[in-house]
């Protein structure tokens, strides 16, 4: 049987394929699939789309793209068994399929659409993988917990819960860009194994278990994306006539960096793009200007060399290297103040107390209220004695904190209602942004 030939999208920019997964009353049966092109521009959307990891790629699967062979990964082979219904075609966009992946124009192009993909789905179907290491149970010790807060679980229920939180899809920052699905979607069913539950009922439940949700989240980020699952059911319907692009408008790549950068990709580039359609208006306008749309031809210390222009400003210097996550950035310093205090809630947010610099004239622009800082949860908690501080030329706060001779950026952009000032001295400063810590 020949293999699958893509024809190409009649118009790459409005226009995405969509998977129509055939049913079968056989669960060993072959998965047959057909894939046709779909307008996002329609005003009804009755999609689905897939939230996954997609694994390792041998031993290969095979499907049946409109009777064609077509390779994928065993993950995505095992979610297509669970998703595929006994009676009913299952209309649903997944990424290694409906892009063709082999064409680089094509795939920087629709990258860009992600938001607007998972936004406009009437589902995001979010796939764990197949039942192990006590999943059933885990799920339903989270289930338990989220309809009674005060509802415990043994120490095995504990341990099960753990393992699954640590599954793949939590950490990785790209496959289909879990960031940007979760951020998007409107509603939210995750699925392990044959158990199938609702993505707020999950956040309930383990945000009341306390005890599992400390002990299985090591990473930060994690906080984040059920934070963002969560959020899921009150988001309004995406506006294609927004006139906001392809863009979520959440916050600043600068904050969006300083959240997920220690998440991990299979390719580096996408630590940045995966982050694109997220991005707050101001920001997501000019990337463009300053080369960041997506483009793997790009070197990759010349794309993380680019996003610093982007948050910073012109007058930093800055060194990058091939296949390093990390950056050394030189400019002029000026330090606005010590944090005294720093608390964290259960999502991560951080409410941060700043003793400013005394050489501040109080008088014009700050008051006593002006000490407290509101943060976003990132991959580096803010701690007591850390420095804010601005760069020459940038017009975001950075925070960093010295370790001996070396002072580390912490969070590259904290948001802020003061304005930079005029009025500090400043000193030349040699910075490290390391994501791989």
């Amino acid at each position: 049987m020949p293999k699958y030939q893509y024809s190409p999208l009649s118009d790459v920019q409005k226009n995405i394929r969509l998977l129509k997964i055939l049913p079968s009353v056989s669960d060993d049966a072959e998965i047959h699939v057909e894939l046709f092109e779909y307008s996002l521009q329609n005003s009804r959307h009755s999609y689905e789309a897939l939230s996954y990891v997609w694994g390792e790629p041998h031993p290969a699967r095979s499907i049946y793209v409109d009777n064609e062979h077509f390779d994928v990964t065993p993950n995505l082979y095992s979610a297509l068994l669970q998703l595929r219904d006994h009676s009913l075609p299952r209309y649903i966009w997944i990424d290694a399929v409906c892009i063709n992946q082999q064409d680089y124009a094509e795939k920087a192009t629709q990258i860009q659409s992600m938001a607007k993909i998972y936004a406009n789905a009437k589902l995001v179907v979010v796939y764990l993988g197949e039942a192990a290491d006590g999943s059933n149970e885990a799920l339903e010790a989270i289930r338990a917990a989220s309809v009674d807060p005060s509802k415990g679980c043994n120490q095995k229920d504990w341990q099960a819960v753990d393992k699954l939180l640590q599954r793949g899809w939590f950490d990785r920052v790209w496959a289909t860009q879990v960031l940007q699905e979760v951020a998007a979607a409107r509603h939210i069913v995750v699925i392990c194994g044959h158990v199938e539950m609702d993505g707020y009922a999950i956040c309930l439940g383990v945000e009341n278990l306390k005890s599992a949700y400390a002990r299985a989240e090591a990473h930060l980020g994690n906080r984040t994306v059920f934070t963002l699952m969560r959020e899921a059911i009150f988001r309004p319907k995406f506006d294609m006539n927004s006139g906001e692009g392809a863009s979520l408008g959440i916050c600043s790549m600068g904050e969006l960096t300083s959240m997920f950068n220690t998440h991990k990709a299979t390719v580096l580039h996408d630590k940045v793009f995966a982050l694109l359609g997220m991005a707050s208006g101001p920001d997501y306008n000019n990337l463009e200007e300053y080369g960041l749309l997506p483009d793997y031809r790009v070197p990759w210390e010349d794309l993380l060399r680019r996003l610093v222009r982007f948050i910073l400003g012109p007058e930093v210097r800055i060194e990058t290297w091939p296949g390093e996550e990390k950056v050394e950035i030189f400019g002029e310093c000026h330090i606005l103040g010590r944090v005294s205090e720093a608390t964290s809630n259960s999502s991560g947010s951080q409410t941060v107390e700043v003793i400013y610099n005394k050489s501040l004239d109080w008088s014009e622009t700050y008051n006593e209220h002006n000490g407290i800082w509101k943060l976003r949860a990132s991959a580096n908690e803010v701690k007591k004695g850390d420095i804010v501080c601005f760069l020459g030329g940038s017009k975001r706060f950075t925070i960093i904190r010295q370790k001996g001779l070396l002072f580390y950026i912490i969070i590259i952009d904290a948001p802020s209602k003061m304005g930079i000032t005029s009025a500090l001295v400043p000193r030349d400063i040699a910075l490290i942004w390391d994501w791989t810590n």
